[in-house]
């Protein structure tokens, strides 16, 4: 399943990687983006219940794309942490998580191998 935006700002990809739906995102996340990374993250929450979003090709992620992961994360509940993984943010999407503190939140992993061999 490959999901393109029109919008050459934001490309979102999704592939099956060992029963994890890896959402490949490349581009900005931002407010005239958000929506089209907030349908093919519940999508692919919804087909998968087990998500990687691969954040290697994103180069800048506003509130707006922040809040689309707290709402996905929030609405998995106590599955979150084993539902949900962010893998190879840039330093600059690093320093927005840590601003936020919502490193703490989310399960950060330097590789979408990394995220989806590590089964705790």
């Amino acid at each position: 399943m490959a999901r393109d935006d029109d919008d050459a700002t934001l490309q979102v990809s999704v592939a099956d990687d060992a029963g994890w739906a890896v959402l490949a995102v490349t581009g900005e996340i931002d407010i005239s983006t958000a929506a089209t990374f907030e349908a093919a993250l519940h999508d692919a929450m919804e087909s998968s219940g087990r998500v990687v979003v691969d954040l290697s090709g994103v180069r800048f992620m506003d509130s707006t794309g922040l809040g689309v992961l707290m709402r996905v994360h929030k609405n998995q509940g106590d599955a979150a942490a084993d539902s949900l993984r962010l893998a190879a943010p840039s330093e600059r999407v690093v320093r927005v998580l840590d601003i936020t503190q919502l490193r703490t939140v989310f399960a950060v992993y330097p590789s979408v191998d990394a995220s989806i061999a590590n089964h705790a």
